[in-house]
């Protein structure tokens, strides 16, 4: 016995009748080994037979079957019919063969007089024992036009399911009932949906077994509050875009929350992190180039940074995407107070670039509890503005040399740290150029670290992916290795390994 995953995905085509119909696609996930056949004289042993499926269609919309394809995981079929003969025979089957339904997906541009016809597919879902639901009213054009469509209302039944365990809502009207209990739900994600303080309170309060919890584009226009006491949820994701109202204010408050996720480039005027006492990672992710083209880190940007630094001081694992540590360069070339905090492992996305080695050293500086410091390529390079130019006139190469700081006593519990260099793609003709662009950035900063770190006892060195070229020129390799085999180190247990 398998469960089923049933996706709709509905979309206006024109068959060779001249008529109107709509497209689905119903997926039936495979959770047993069996192989599945599907020449025309073996579609009979298929779990939902195609034969079935015509024989239960009336005979001048049988040719309207168009094809059926498979892979190792799953089998999908793909046909073009009126939308009450596939739900019908669905249920059917359904009832007949007692199954439950693993998924089911919707993903389309909602209208209003679909209404019907979608709490259909959702009833269907829910009387079958869904474990997850799909839901997405919109591909993303319509979300950027607030009013002018109207949104999905979700059934108050979906709020009571018993089955429930990943819920993903999309560009609806969430019309919570006063009654809510979701007994089994574990993930639930939010997005492009307006909502209240109360009502995330409300909802998440009567979810017992949420772990997982995300919102992403939620209120645009108003203020995003988040008050969790769900003594389960562990993790919280957030995503906000440059569409964001600028006006707008965000906050959390969540005493039992264990991780924190934010991919965002700032767009509100303020942000707030409180009443976390048990978090213990945050992570700052980098935001789409795309979606927030032509972003500048403007003097706001740089206090909201300092002050979530702040707000998470008492957090053991932090990890910053190159935004962040670009917008930390801006205060520490300033010569603006550090705050000083606790995290013992740090990750830090950055390329080594002169716009980011401020940034690195302000972190360093505020964290005196460092065990653990990874270093991975970043991705992007945010626009600084030419007030700021000027700022960033120090060599690189040097600029670890003349740091008037003493490192020495700030890194003294540094025991393990792991670089990832960024290579990039380069031509066999400028192998020298990638050679020394590296070492003025990596070898220096790992210099920089053997002879501050006094009980390091172990640095790996990643050279970048197995097929890039550096990694295939082994001449280069070995120079590379030489360089940093030679650096002096402070702890004499460290071991620097080149991987």
């Amino acid at each position: 016995m398998f469960s089923p995953v049933v996706e709709i995905k509905k979309e206006w085509i024109e068959s060779k009748y001249g008529r109107c119909v709509k497209q689905y696609n119903v997926s039936i996930k495979k959770t047993r080994n069996t192989t599945y056949f599907f020449e025309p004289e073996r579609m009979s042993c298929l779990p939902v037979s195609l034969n079935d499926i015509n024989k239960s269609l009336p005979r001048r919309w049988r040719c309207l079957l168009l094809w059926s394809i498979s892979c190792l995981d799953d089998f999908r079929i793909t046909f073009c019919l009126l939308k009450e003969y596939i739900l019908s025979f669905i249920d059917k089957f359904f009832n007949r063969e007692g199954r439950k339904v693993q998924k089911l997906q919707i993903s389309y541009d909602y209208k209003e007089s679909d209404a019907l016809q979608v709490d259909s597919w959702i009833r269907f879902a829910l009387k079958h024992s869904a474990e997850e639901l799909d839901l997405r009213f919109s591909n993303g054009v319509q979300s950027s036009v607030e009013g002018f469509y109207k949104h999905y209302k979700l059934p108050h039944s979906l709020f009571r399911s018993k089955s429930l365990t990943n819920l993903t809502l999309s560009f609806c009207d969430l019309n919570l009932p006063s009654s809510i209990h979701l007994s089994s739900l574990k993930r639930l994600s939010l997005e492009l949906i307006d909502i209240s303080p109360d009502a995330i309170t409300s909802l998440t309060s009567r979810c017992p077994l949420l772990e997982y919890l995300s919102f992403g584009g939620c209120n645009k226009l108003a203020n995003l509050d988040i008050v969790i006491s769900n003594p389960n949820l562990k993790f919280l994701e957030i995503w906000d875009d440059m569409t964001t109202f600028s006006e707008t204010k965000f906050m959390i408050d969540a005493p039992n929350l264990h991780s924190l996720g934010f991919h965002v480039c700032l767009p509100r005027a303020n942000y707030c992190l409180k009443n976390l006492p048990n978090l213990a990672k945050v992570s700052f992710y980098d935001f789409d180039p795309e979606v927030c083209l032509g972003k500048v880190c403007g003097e706001g940007d740089r206090n909201q940074l300092a002050r979530l630094l702040g707000d998470i001081h008492h957090v053991k694992e932090i990890r910053l995407c190159s935004f962040f540590i670009q917008g930390l360069s801006i205060k520490e070339v300033q010569k603006l107070h550090f705050t000083s905090i606790n995290a013992t492992c740090i990750e830090l996305e950055t390329k080594l670039t002169k716009w980011e080695l401020p940034g690195i050293s302000y972190m360093l500086k505020s964290s005196p509890k460092l065990e653990t410091l990874i270093i991975k390529p970043g991705l992007n390079e945010i626009w600084l503005g030419y007030d700021l130019k000027d700022k960033f006139g120090f060599d690189m190469k040097d600029f670890w040399k003349y740091e008037d700081f003493d490192f020495s006593s700030h890194l003294q519990n540094l025991k393990t740290v792991e670089i990832h260099i960024y290579v990039g793609s380069y031509k066999l003709g400028s192998v020298d150029e990638v050679l020394k662009r590296i070492e003025n950035s990596y070898v220096q900063f790992v210099r920089f670290l053997l002879k501050n770190a006094i009980s390091l006892e172990i640095m790996n060195i990643d050279c970048g992916e197995k097929n890039t070229s550096l990694c295939n020129d082994y001449g280069s390799l070995l120079k590379l290795m030489k360089m940093f085999a030679i650096l002096p180190r402070a702890s004499a247990r460290c071991g620097v390994y080149i991987l």
